[in-house]
């Protein structure tokens, strides 16, 4: 349950448009479940992590352009 919270946790951020406490949050999760060795997140949380670094970067230079 620990894991599954901590995704939880992260997509609300990441809904909330806090991109980098989303992103901290889904690693913390994804160290979690690879510590009970339960590997059927871990595909889920790989391409959540590439989606929320996407999504960093193009908030990044969006703020560079203003």
């Amino acid at each position: 349950p620990l894991g599954e919270l901590h995704y939880q946790i992260s997509f609300n951020y990441e809904q909330m448009g806090q991109l980098e406490e989303a992103l901290s949050y889904l690693d913390k999760a994804g160290v979690i479940f690879e510590l009970l060795q339960d590997n059927n997140y871990l595909p889920m949380l790989k391409e959540g992590r590439e989606k929320l670094l996407h999504l960093i970067e193009k908030q990044k230079e969006t703020d560079r352009a203003l």
